[in-house]
């Protein structure tokens, strides 16, 4: 039996994707020492190096996410304690994936 538990309903979830998105391209976001600025420059976004920020467009946020994995493993010390993370609902009672630095 699978849980099914929904907290929002589907246009709550849009609104709230959609704010993200409006909250990147206006207020941008702040980056520490890399690459990162760079690349997203010359992928169109507005850059302040001074300030480290970047505005990134809705267009590029989009392009991003759908170019990411549809499955993402959280590895376990042993192969056989992997965890595919596909949307499926995962309790794991070891470690600390709370703290997980994405």
């Amino acid at each position: 039996m699978a849980a099914r538990v929904q907290w929002t309903t589907r246009r709550q979830r849009a609104l709230i994707y959609e704010e993200a998105l409006g909250l990147l391209e206006r207020m941008g976001i702040r980056f520490g020492p890399g690459r990162a600025l760079d690349t997203l420059a010359a992928s169109g976004a507005q850059v302040d190096a001074a300030a480290g920020v970047a505005r990134i467009p809705a267009h590029l946020v989009e392009h991003a996410l759908a170019a990411l994995p549809k499955l993402v493993v959280l590895g376990g010390l042993a192969r056989e304690d992997d965890c595919v993370l596909d949307g499926a609902i995962h309790f794991l009672d070891s470690g600390t994936p709370t703290r997980t630095v994405d």
